[in-house]
Order: C-alpha cells, then structure tokens, then sequence
C-alpha cells in the first residue's frame, strides 16, 4: 500500500524588503475586506482605516502587514507598516502610476519599489 499523505508547501511571500520601525495596530472600520499588502487610507470622519481606492479624494497612509486575509463585520485591530521597503508587485490598490498615492506613502516612511 503507498503513502497517501500529501505534502503541500505553502509559501507566505513578505511583502517588506525591509522594515526600518515595528509595526504598529490601528483600528480597520467594519465592512472591509482586505488582504496582506492591502493599502489603507484614514477615514477622517471615524478616525479608522479603511481599503484605499484608486482614485479617490483619501490618499494611502499605510500597508496592512497581516497574513490573513481579513472579512470584518466589527472594528477590527491590524498590524500595519510603520516605515519599510515594500515591494510594488505585492502592495495591493496601487499601481506603479498612482504616483500621488506613492508621493503620500512616502511621507508617511513607507517606499514603494516597482
């Protein structure tokens, strides 16, 4: 009789090259789904981050560093990227010319490299 078990390898792709400050958590507003590298935007009215859409008037402040992906119905706790390298192809909601977006991470100590 062989083996039935099946090894599968999972592999977690880091989203930072380097990360210069720890994370830190801020509060993610109910109703949003976000996975790792997901960027954030604050959302003025409730003090609480939100999914950054391209486009609009809220610019990124930060990068969710979790590995899950998140589906909240409530307030929810994150770890996010204080100041780091990110790597372009892995920051989900930005593109290499969203360069309003990027201009604004930067001042926040958060790099985007395309």
């Amino acid at each position: 009789m062989g083996n039935k078990v099946v090894k599968k390898e999972e592999t977690v792709k880091e989203v930072a090259f380097i990360e210069f400050v720890p994370a830190y958590e801020v509060v993610l507003k109910a109703g949003s789904q976000i996975k790792q590298g997901q960027a954030l935007s604050l959302d003025v009215a409730t003090g609480k981050y939100v999914k950054f859409v391209a486009g609009s008037t809220a610019l990124p402040k930060t990068v969710y560093k979790g590995i899950d992906t998140l589906n909240n119905n409530t307030d929810t706790e994150i770890q996010v990227y204080r100041s780091a390298d990110l790597d372009g192809n892995l920051v989900l909601g930005i593109t290499e010319k969203d360069y309003d977006a990027i201009d604004n991470l930067e001042k926040y100590g958060i790099y985007i490299k395309f």
